[in-house]
């Protein structure tokens, strides 16, 4: 099994897309292009301004940190490594129900 390296954005304007994530960490090789940008989102299913971005090396996990506190439009970007545990995490819950958005509400 190839070893998956990620990186998590945080603080992302909402309106962001999977491109220009893309363009941001330019830089960097992102797995899969920007299919290997992972939004997460609130409850609602709103963006939550954090995303998982797959990179091809460790290399570039090490650029895409020199990211750190960079402006994406008018906001700042925190980036952070992460692992491929809690990408799928975060995702596969999707901030929903039984997701990491979800936890701690009362069940009806």
């Amino acid at each position: 099994m190839v070893d998956r390296k990620v990186v998590k954005a945080r603080g992302l304007p909402w309106s962001a897309t999977a491109d220009e994530v893309v363009q941001f960490f330019s830089a960097c090789t992102i797995t899969g292009g920007a299919s290997g940008v992972h939004f997460t989102t609130n409850r609602e299913g709103r963006p939550s301004g954090e995303c998982f971005v797959e990179m091809g090396t460790e290399e570039d996990v090490t650029e895409a940190l020199k990211k750190d506190h960079c402006n994406m439009g008018k906001r700042y970007v925190e980036v952070f490594e992460c692992s491929v545990k809690d990408m799928e995490f975060a995702i596969g819950g999707g901030g929903r129900e039984g997701g990491p958005a979800g936890m701690g509400e009362e069940w009806g």
